[in-house]
């Protein structure tokens, strides 16, 4: 009788010859832009000016809510001081709801082509100008397209930033960063209609709209001295291999084709 690992020693043989090869091939087809990648495990520190960036995107974001909402329990009785009915009322709250809802999606695709920063700072700009806007209305038609206008700056602005908190988070942090983002962002919406309330209260509906658009101004020139201003995501650090998964889905159509054929 032979010896046993003489009899197995071909089939060990061909298949650590098999497998070489086939981790061979699996190199040969590896994505470039892979290669590049540092992998980055979760208790491992990322680039300081990650955290930078999230900050002020939190602080952007912080600031331009609650001078948003600010607005939110003195506008039902600003708007009856004007003569306004309770079915207008009504219909100047559900006036922004729509028109941002509508122009979320497009305005999303937007700011894939024109750059983020361009059209948040639009949209900060927009809703500061809203408020300003609001001293001077003098009757219910009038503020029905303030808001309006309140619709589109919203939607021009609030998922901009959440794109650009994505954009500016390494894929291992991207949770945590969005975490901080909705903490941010509920914070405001909490605190905006408290101090709305008080400065009505020690002062007048007008200074509510006034101090509102103070605020938000002041997060446009943040977003203008503090933000990265690349025109496309991928150019300003996207997280690694985000642009390369945008062409390998873009390609979808031609790898389809060939393998028909």
């Amino acid at each position: 009788m032979g010896d046993p690992e003489q009899g197995d020693s071909p089939e060990l043989f061909g298949i650590c010859f098999a497998m070489t090869r086939l981790r061979l091939r699996l190199s040969d087809h590896q994505d470039p832009a892979l290669t590049h990648m540092e992998p980055t495990l979760p208790g491992k520190a990322v680039d300081s000016s990650h955290g930078a960036l999230l900050l002020s995107c939190c602080g952007i974001v912080f600031g331009g809510y609650v001078g948003s909402h600010m607005r939110v329990p003195v506008l039902p009785l600003y708007a009856r001081s004007l003569g306004a009915t309770t079915v207008q009322i009504g219909v100047i709250n559900a006036a922004y709801l729509v028109v941002a809802g509508a122009l979320s999606l497009p305005l999303g695709i937007l700011s894939d082509r024109i750059g983020r920063k361009r059209l948040a700072s639009f949209g900060a700009f927009l809703l500061a100008g809203i408020s300003f806007l609001l001293v001077f209305s003098r009757n219910p038609a009038e503020l029905v397209g303030i808001y309006f206008l309140f619709g589109i700056g919203l939607a021009a602005f609030g998922p901009t930033m959440m794109s650009m908190v994505a954009d500016l988070s390494p894929a291992s942090h991207l949770g945590r960063s969005y975490g901080w983002y909705t903490t941010a962002l509920y914070s405001a919406m909490s605190l905006g209609p408290a101090l709305g309330g008080f400065v009505a209260e020690q002062w007048s509906f007008r200074s509510v709209f006034l101090v509102s658009g103070v605020i938000i101004f002041s997060t446009f020139w943040m977003i203008i001295f503090l933000l990265p201003g690349a025109r496309r995501g991928a150019a300003a650090g996207l997280r690694p291999g985000w642009a390369s998964a945008r062409g390998s889905a873009g390609d979808w159509p031609q790898k389809w084709t060939s393998r028909s054929r």
